[in-house]
């Protein structure tokens, strides 16, 4: 079990992400948040609820939810520059972090 998520800061708790367009542009406008909240990087944990606790999901869902984040960071122009699969009791989950505004001031400097 990890701290309960808090409404400031870069990190962000994700249960599971699905496909749906509004939600996924919904997702872009929050991620952007998290990455000013931490000057350009933040922390996704899928698989976990807000309180901090580990969702029951399984191997293909998290796969899934995954997929689907990639397409909240195509939409706000980032990159996911680490993923680690970490392993909770006898569940597992993903956490990945993105840089965002590092790229954005490489594309202003050039």
């Amino acid at each position: 079990m990890l701290k309960p998520e808090k409404e400031e800061g870069n990190i962000e708790y994700k249960r599971l992400i699905s496909n749906n367009k509004s939600r996924l542009e919904a997702l872009a406008s929050q991620m952007k948040w998290r990455l000013t909240e931490g000057n350009g990087e933040c922390y996704y944990y899928i698989g976990i609820e807000d309180n901090g606790t580990v969702s029951e999901l399984g191997r293909i869902s998290l796969l899934k939810s995954l997929r689907n984040l990639k397409k909240v960071v195509d939409i706000i122009e980032s990159k996911i520059i680490k993923i680690e699969r970490l392993e909770c009791g006898i569940y597992e989950y993903l956490f990945f972090c993105i840089v965002h505004l590092l790229l954005k001031l490489i594309q202003l400097i050039f």
